[in-house]
This record gives C-alpha cells, structure tokens and sequence, in this order.
C-alpha cells in the first residue's frame, strides 16, 4: 500500500453562495490556507472544475489525520460553506465518510 493512497476531497459548489462570496474569497487561497496547515501529513494534488461543483484532492497515508489538520479551514473559509468532505481511509472500493460543511 502507497504511502499516499489514502483520500480527502473537498467537493464546494459552484452557485450554492450568495454571489459576494465568490467575489471575494478564491480556491486558491483556500488552497494556500490548507497546504500552511498540512505540513508533511499529506500532499494537495490539485483541483477540478465542474459545472455544477470544484473538487479539491489531497491524499496521505491517513486520511483522518489530514481531515483534523484541515477541518478548521474548510468550516471557516466562506466559500466551503454547504460543501462537503469525503474522507476515504482506503482505495477507491472503501467506503468513504462524508461531512458536511455548515
């Protein structure tokens, strides 16, 4: 098993805010805020756009370690709220743990 298998993905949608939020707060500097936090236990892969949501991926050895590390960011950045979390402590065929972002 990889170091890295293991999964985080922060799924924000793409009209579910009032249109000032994406004014002014970007992914980018979402993604600034999660990699300062990170440190070593994972790594942020990238992003995804899609019409109706964007996707964030990190992947770790342990995917609940790197949810406690983020979860202060993702529950106070304004562009996460009523976005979601999938933690998969596995590969693609374990069943994940999704929270819900307030």
């Amino acid at each position: 098993m990889s170091s890295n298998t293991q999964a985080v993905i922060i799924t924000l949608g793409n009209n579910d805010l009032p249109p000032e939020v994406y004014e002014e707060y970007d992914l980018s500097t979402l993604e600034d805020e999660i990699e300062d936090v990170l440190g070593d236990a994972g790594v942020l892969d990238g992003h995804e756009f899609g019409p109706e949501a964007a996707q964030i991926f990190l992947y770790g050895p342990d995917a609940e370690a790197i949810f406690r590390l983020i979860e202060p960011v993702v529950k106070a950045y304004p562009l996460c709220a009523k976005g979601s979390v999938e933690i998969r402590s596995g590969d693609r065929e374990t069943e994940s743990r999704i929270v819900q972002l307030p």
